[in-house]
Formats: structure tokens, C-alpha cells, sequence
């Protein structure tokens, strides 16, 4: 039985992209941003994702978004998702992007920002398709 589902196709049905991102992936975020004096290894990293309650998940959130404000952040976000996703052998994926950063465009315009974080999630995905 086990081989049966090893062989079937796997579907990604509801994925945030911002609470999928490897934690290889966000640790290099992390460093390109800054970084962070209470997160100097990417096992202290992993640590952080480790919530005590749901108050705790969103200070974890707000923290990890503030890492997410590029377009090429959120670009390389979504390529390292792909690539996670491929790993398993997933088919098919749909995400979903939360985050509404005005830092992300130089207007501050957040529907600027949706259409920057779309092509930018678009294009990482289509390059992991011809990869």
C-alpha cells in the first residue's frame, strides 16, 4: 500500500507562501536583511518557529513578514517554496500570498504591490518549471 501512494500525484492544496518558505531559505532572507541579534544561527531560526500560542504565532508572523520586503525577496521566497515542493514530487500547488507590504513598491501603492508580488511569485514558478 505504501508504494501505491509513493506513485500517486501530490496536490498542495492551501499554502501560504510566506508560512512555507524553507527554513534555509528564510535564514538567508534573514541575513540579507539585516539580520536579527536574538537570531544568530539558523537553529536559534528554527527555535523562533517553535509557538507557545497563537499570540506568539502572530509576533513570529509580523517578525518573519518584516523580512519579506523586496519584490526579489518575495521572487526568491517562491522559488525556494517551488523547489520544496518539487522535492516530494508535488504536481500541482496552489498558494496563496498574504503579506501586503507597502515597502515592497516605490509608490507605496498596495495595488502596485499585489500585481509586484504576483509576477514575482508567477515568474519563480514558471522558472522551476523549465528547470
Amino acid at each position: 500500500m505504501t508504494s501505491r501512494f509513493a506513485t500517486m500525484p501530490k496536490v498542495e492544496l492551501h499554502l501560504h507562501l510566506e508560512g512555507a518558505i524553507p527554513i534555509s531559505a528564510m535564514w538567508e532572507l534573514v541575513e540579507r536583511h539585516g539580520g536579527d541579534p536574538a537570531v544568530t544561527t539558523p537553529a536559534d531560526l528554527t527555535g523562533r518557529f517553535a509557538y507557545t500560542d497563537f499570540a506568539h504565532f502572530i509576533e513570529t508572523w509580523v517578525w518573519k513578514n518584516r523580512f519579506l520586503n523586496t519584490y526579489e525577496a518575495f521572487e526568491f521566497a517562491a522559488a525556494a517554496v517551488a523547489r520544496h515542493l518539487a522535492e516530494p514530487g508535488t504536481d500541482w500547488g496552489q498558494m496563496r500570498v498574504d503579506s501586503v507590504r507597502t515597502k515592497v513598491t516605490a509608490t507605496g501603492s498596495t495595488d502596485g504591490l499585489a500585481r509586484d508580488i504576483a509576477k514575482a511569485v508567477h515568474k519563480s514558478v514558471r522558472q522551476r518549471g523549465e528547470q
